[in-house]
């Protein structure tokens, strides 16, 4: 059997390694963060995700990236519209609608995208991830003259979005 010494350096030595690693980890999310457009965004949005930690490539956090982008884009796709049925009988549902559905083929992209970066064909899913990013543009040409919080929820997913796409362009580099 072994001594209560033993086993508590055992696992003090365990501990130290896996915090070694996960600080290697960290680093490597950092770096891979300063280069995107938004350094700040980019690292607060795979905290949220606890698969980031423990990636080590690239490929990895993109595929972590489009699963929060993705899940993001349905629900903004949910949000606009919900707000397109509560205004249904004034001038803002049609627009609102409209973003719903830019957010709907967002979504759709994201998820072929997914399925790209699965099997490493990151080529297509850059083109999809591009393809996604219109969504923004495509909802915020609708919403433009509206002041309501579908315009800050559009500018968010705007910001993510161009993460996404940072991201995805460092798969496909020089």
């Amino acid at each position: 059997m072994a001594s209560p010494f033993s086993l508590l350096l055992a696992f003090l030595l365990t501990l130290s390694v896996n915090l070694h690693t996960c600080r290697a980890d960290m680093e490597f999310l950092k770096s891979t963060c300063q280069q995107t457009r938004s350094y700040s965004l980019c690292f607060s949005t795979f905290r949220t995700d606890p698969r980031s930690v423990l990636s080590t490539t690239t490929a990895e956090l993109l595929a972590i990236f489009v699963d929060i982008a993705d899940d993001r884009t349905s629900a903004t796709a949910s949000y606009m519209f919900n707000l397109a049925k509560q205004y249904a009988s004034t001038p803002l549902a049609r627009p609102l609608f409209l973003c719903g559905q830019a957010y709907t083929t967002a979504h759709e992209k994201l998820a072929e995208a997914r399925s790209d970066v699965a099997r490493e064909e990151f080529m297509d899913a850059y083109d999809a991830i591009t393809t996604a990013t219109e969504a923004p543009a495509r909802c915020g040409a609708a919403i433009e003259s509206m002041v309501s919080p579908a315009v800050s929820k559009n500018n968010a997913e705007k910001d993510l979005l161009e993460i996404l796409l940072d991201i995805a362009d460092l798969m496909n580099g020089p």
